[in-house]
């Protein structure tokens, strides 16, 4: 089977993927990393097509930088994912170039074979393809993967912990791409080492899956990134607002305010009254409620007044529901009605009349 049309179609998926990159970029004056990773699947793509289809016997130069460019991808990858969690780093965030440096590198020792005679660089090629020893090509292509395989290890590591820190729930559709690249990388890495051609074939027809998945996630999650970065500054904001704070201390002081000082009878109590109260914030005491009480304001002082109602409505029957709204905290029968319906599932005559 001549798989070189889908290498080729791949290629230009690639290619297009840059370009929209590129446009994106200078449109909203901000660098992607996605543009140069476009890129480099592209020569990657193209490399590959020129070792498949032997293309390198007449151009053995056409194979230059193949090391490098490999090299590439993991720390590209690793800026790309940086940018979009950069503010989950609590410090400094660490310069990149140390990334870069062994890509760097390797791409200035590649510029060695680029100026070697036609002739020696063919012969250091079919010895690196055909022989049985590791040479120096295989050893750098071997290195090079399995840098890649780390780069997305440590990725799919953070994956983990972003998710279990900050309790975001991304697609699982995403994990699932992740694990794909994985099994690429593998897979590339074993075609290479094991000089096996079926398995290049099939490393190669997979990796025209990439832009294609790329493309495929920018239609069902449009601004994806951009939503992940969102939720993340809200995340991290929720966190930072607790900080120093006794939040046990504030449960205590709340469950005392309540059951105690009976502090929603208060009719006019509202978040920043009761937040005044314990010397906070309303942001504060607003996260407070829901990560200690699983409730907001209303339905926690809600809940406080209509247990006190029912109560009352059985031990006092004499008493008007209008009175003994105004006597837990409401100030309008209609809306002691509804709440008392809400959490009840009846009316406060109705069961008055059940359990008396």
């Amino acid at each position: 089977m001549d798989i070189a049309p889908w290498i080729h179609f791949g290629i230009g998926l690639s290619l297009l993927l840059a370009f929209l990159e590129l446009l994106a970029s200078r449109r909203l004056k901000r660098f992607s990393w996605l543009l140069p990773f476009s890129c480099s699947l592209a020569l990657l793509q193209w490399q590959i097509l020129v070792y498949i289809q032997k293309l390198y016997e007449l151009h053995p130069e056409w194979l230059t930088f193949a090391i490098g460019n490999i090299s590439l991808l993991g720390p590209i990858l690793y800026s790309h994912s940086r940018h979009v969690f950069a503010e989950l780093s609590e410090k400094k965030a660490k310069p990149l170039y140390p990334h870069f440096l062994l890509p760097l590198f390797i791409i200035s020792t590649e510029l060695y074979f680029l100026y070697l005679p036609a002739g020696e660089k063919l012969h250091l090629l079919h010895r690196s393809f055909t022989g049985d020893r590791l040479d120096i090509i295989n050893l750098g292509m071997f290195l090079v993967s399995l840098r890649l395989f780390a780069y997305f290890v440590n990725f799919l590591k953070r994956f983990y912990d972003w998710r279990k820190d900050l309790d975001i729930h991304y697609p699982s559709p995403l994990l699932k791409l992740l694990l794909f690249y994985i099994s690429l990388t593998v897979l590339l890495f074993l075609a290479f080492l094991l000089r096996s051609q079926v398995l290049v074939k099939m490393g190669s027809v997979c990796l025209v899956f990439v832009p294609i998945l790329v493309f495929m996630y920018r239609e069902l999650y449009p601004n994806f990134f951009a939503k992940v970065q969102k939720e993340i500054l809200a995340k991290k904001y929720e966190k930072t607002q607790l900080k120093g704070i006794d939040v046990q201390a504030v449960h205590e002081r709340i469950i005392t305010l309540m059951e105690a000082d009976k502090l929603y009878h208060d009719e006019t109590l509202k978040l920043a009254s009761l937040a005044k109260e314990l010397l906070l914030s309303p942001n504060q005491l607003s996260r407070i409620l829901n990560e200690s009480f699983q409730k907001n304001f209303n339905d926690f002082i809600g809940e406080y007044r209509i247990a006190e109602a029912k109560q009352l409505l059985v031990q006092q029957p004499d008493k008007t529901v209008l009175t003994i709204a105004h006597e837990v905290g409401f100030y309008a029968k209609s809306t002691f009605n509804a709440k008392f319906v809400q959490m009840t599932g009846m009316t406060p005559t109705k069961y008055r009349k059940q359990h008396t």
